[in-house]
């Protein structure tokens, strides 16, 4: 069994890379800017804006609008931006069904000479140049354990700064996909020493697609002298949800992907 987050996890400092890797995967094989500030959602308070990290979607570029709800049992990255950059903000949920599992300040200290511009990444508690300007955004990891809305409240010396009204619920549908295609696939079928990239997208019960994260998410291989778990690096900087096949020897096996109580199975066949 392999839960993603344990083969994922970037370094602290790595992460801003992280998300714009998943932003431009995207935009690279969609063909889209990957950078689109206007997907962002404003707070209640029209204080903060907020963005789905890029792994929530298999579309997902870097700056989803947070216009779907997100699935429980799962951690969802929510990038917070337009806070002052010299702000030290705390998090919290208004509900104890869901949970703010961290909450990590991104600063960069910028400047620009005749060689263009240059971002040095500090700490929150240092100091930029005088001929640098401060910059920050805040990455949220969220979590629900079970379905209804919660609010994600950002703090500011303890008093509410902005919050955004966030919904959660219980995926009963699972696709797989491979790579970055949005059409679903039933098998797999790959050859010897051969890799492929699966990816999941989750659903609810009406059908509405669900933000999905960096951990929840269990993979399971029946037969791993048939087909085992591939080099993550394949995926370091494409959607979270997602898995690298490698084709070790020739035979039937599958795939299991479990989610709270969801389970979808692929069958792979190894030539």
């Amino acid at each position: 069994m392999l839960r993603l987050a344990s083969i994922l996890s970037a370094p602290k400092k790595n992460a801003l890379f992280a998300l714009l890797g998943a932003g431009l995967l995207g935009a690279t094989l969609t063909g889209c800017d990957p950078i689109d500030l206007d997907q962002r959602t404003p707070g209640n308070e029209g204080t903060l804006v907020f963005s789905y990290g890029g792994e929530a979607f298999l579309d997902c570029l870097f700056g989803c609008a947070i216009d779907r709800p997100l699935m429980t049992h799962t951690s969802v990255t929510i990038v917070v931006d337009d806070a002052d950059p010299s702000a030290v903000l705390t998090a919290r949920t208004s509900s104890t069904k869901a949970a703010v599992d961290s909450f990590e300040a991104h600063v960069t200290c910028q400047s620009e000479d005749a060689e263009g511009t240059h971002d040095r990444e500090v700490t929150i508690d240092e100091k930029c140049a005088a001929n640098e300007e401060r910059q920050s955004f805040w990455i949220a990891h969220v979590s629900a354990t079970a379905p209804g809305s919660f609010d994600l409240e950002i703090l500011d010396d303890g008093d509410v700064l902005d919050s955004l009204t966030l919904g959660a619920k219980d995926a009963t549908r699972a696709d797989l996909h491979l790579g970055s295609s949005t059409d679903p696939i039933t098998a797999l079928q790959i050859s010897m020493g051969e890799t492929q990239v699966v990816t999941a997208s989750f659903f609810d019960e009406s059908g509405q697609e669900l933000a999905s994260g960096v951990t929840g998410a269990d993979w399971t291989f029946g037969d791993e002298s048939v087909a085992k778990f591939g080099s993550p690096f394949a995926i370091l900087f494409g959607p979270y949800n997602a898995l690298v096949v490698e084709a070790t020897g020739p035979g039937a096996t599958s795939v299991s992907l479990h989610v709270g109580d969801l389970e979808v199975t692929l069958p792979i066949q190894v030539d």
